[in-house]
């Protein structure tokens, strides 16, 4: 199985940096920024686009992305 994750981080220009995301769970990829800013420090203030380019959605729970 192939699936191809896509990602843009930008800073943000206004106050409330936008999340969006497309074949992904919301709460999955908020968890993972999260710990990428834990780590890394610094998701807070940019804006961050998401999207699975596959036509498929992993139900496994040990996967990452839903």
């Amino acid at each position: 199985m192939l699936v191809e994750i896509q990602a843009l981080v930008d800073a943000a220009n206004v106050p409330n940096p936008r999340r969006l995301c497309v074949g992904v769970d919301p709460q999955r990829l908020a968890m993972l920024l999260a710990v990428i800013s834990r780590m890394r420090g610094g998701t807070y203030d940019q804006d961050v686009f998401v999207n699975a380019g596959a036509a498929c959605v992993s139900t496994n729970r040990a996967s990452d992305w839903r």
